[in-house]
C-alpha cells in the first residue's frame, strides 16, 4: 500500500467534497487502474488475459492530475490563484521548503504545459515562478542575515574585547534561534563563500570575520555594546553613553563635541598609521583600517548612530593597546586610559 503523505509530496487534495477546496485535487487512492493486459482468444473459444491491471499511485500520478486541472483553468489567470493555493499547502501545512516546490513547477510541471503551446498559461506560470523566486531570495537573505547578525551578538556577549575570537556551533546556534539544519546549513555555506564568516569541515565551528562585521554594519544593524561608556575630552567634560539603547545618550557633552574628538582621534591615528602598523600583525592591521574607515563614513552621515560609534570606537582602541604609549600621540595614549581602563 503506498503512503499517500509520501507519493503526493506537493499538492492539496482532499475526497470530501463538502470540505474540498475548489483548487484541490482529487484523492487519487493507494492504486490507479492501469487498463487490460493483452487477451488472446483461441479457436476452441477459449480466452486468456484481458486482465484489469492496478499498480501503486505515484507522484507521476499527481503531477499529470495537477497539469490537467491547471490546464482547465478558466479564465486563464485563475492559474496564479491555484499554483498559490498548493504552494501555501505545501510550505504552510506540509512544513516543505517553498523553494523546492517552485523547483517543482519549474522543472516537471511548466515543461508539459510549454508541450501544449498555450502561450497564455506558459507566461502565467512563468511570471508566477519568477516573482516566488525573488521572494524566496529576499526571504533567504533575511535569514541570512538574522542568522549573522545574532551570532555576531553571541559573540560580543561572550567577549566583548575580541568577538572574533569566539568560536560558535553553528547547528546548535541555529537551533536556538528556530532554524533547522538545512537552512543552518545553507547559510553556513553562503557565508562561508562570501567570507563573512570561517568554519571547520563539517561546519562544526564558526567564527565571525572582520568582513562578516563590516557586512552587518552595512546592513545597518544595531550591533550589541559591551560596557556603558563614559568619553573623557581632557576638560573634565563627561559625555555618557546608555548601555542597550543605542540612540539613546546622556548627553552631558553635545554631540558635536562629541563628533570633533572622534574626528581628531582618527586623524591622528591616521597620521601615525605607519609607526602603528609595525606593532601590529597582519589581521590587526586589517581591523584597525576597516574600523577606520566605518568611523569615518559613519561621521559623515546625516544621522549618527552613537551606539555603534561607540562599539567601533572601543574596537580601534583594543587594538591601538597593543601598540606601546611612547611610539603613538598623547591624544591616543589618553583616550585608551580613559576608556580601556573602565
Amino acid at each position: 500500500m503506498s503512503d499517500i503523505n509520501q507519493v503526493n509530496r506537493f499538492y492539496s487534495i482532499c475526497s470530501d467534497r463538502i470540505k474540498k477546496h475548489e483548487f484541490d485535487l482529487k484523492d487519487l487512492g493507494n492504486s490507479i487502474w492501469r487498463g487490460f493486459s493483452a487477451a488472446f482468444a483461441y479457436e476452441d473459444g477459449r480466452i486468456e488475459g484481458g486482465e484489469s491491471l492496478s499498480s501503486p499511485t505515484t507522484l507521476k500520478d499527481y503531477d499529470e492530475e495537477f497539469f490537467k486541472v491547471l490546464m482547465r483553468m478558466e479564465p486563464p489567470y485563475r492559474v496564479n490563484d491555484f499554483l498559490t493555493h498548493h504552494s501555501d499547502y505545501f510550505s504552510l501545512v506540509k512544513k516543505g521548503d517553498h523553494e523546492l516546490f517552485v523547483k517543482h513547477i519549474k522543472y516537471v510541471i511548466l515543461p508539459k504545459v510549454r508541450k501544449t503551446k498555450r502561450l497564455e498559461y506558459i507566461e502565467l506560470i512563468e511570471n508566477w515562478i519568477q516573482i516566488k523566486d525573488k521572494m524566496n531570495l529576499l526571504e533567504q537573505l533575511q535569514q541570512k542575515n538574522e542568522f549573522l547578525k545574532r551570532a555576531y551578538k553571541l559573540a560580543v556577549e561572550t567577549s566583548p574585547s575580541n568577538p572574533l575570537s569566539v568560536s560558535i556551533n553553528p547547528i546548535e546556534f541555529g537551533r536556538s534561534i528556530d532554524f533547522d539544519e538545512d537552512t543552518t546549513k545553507r547559510i553556513m555555506v553562503e557565508c562561508v563563500s562570501e567570507g563573512l564568516v570561517s568554519s571547520s569541515l563539517g561546519l562544526k565551528m564558526l567564527l565571525m570575520t572582520q568582513k562578516g562585521v563590516n557586512y552587518l554594519r552595512e546592513c545597518e544593524f544595531d550591533i550589541q555594546p559591551s560596557n556603558p561608556i563614559s568619553v573623557s575630552v581632557g576638560d573634565n567634560s563627561i559625555l555618557q553613553f546608555q548601555n542597550n539603547a543605542f540612540n539613546s545618550t546622556q548627553k552631558i557633552r553635545t554631540d558635536s563635541e562629541h563628533i570633533n574628538l572622534l574626528e581628531t582621534l582618527i586623524r591622528d591615528i591616521k597620521t601615525q598609521m605607519e609607526v602603528i602598523r609595525a606593532h601590529l600583525n597582519p589581521t590587526q592591521v586589517e581591523h584597525l583600517i576597516s574600523d577606520i574607515d566605518y568611523l569615518e563614513n559613519n561621521l559623515k552621515r546625516p544621522k549618527k548612530d552613537f551606539g555603534i560609534l561607540k562599539t567601533v570606537t572601543l574596537n580601534v582602541l583594543n587594538v591601538l593597546k597593543k601598540v606601546p604609549s611612547k611610539v603613538i600621540s598623547d591624544l591616543i595614549t589618553s583616550y585608551i586610559k580613559n576608556e580601556l581602563s573602565k
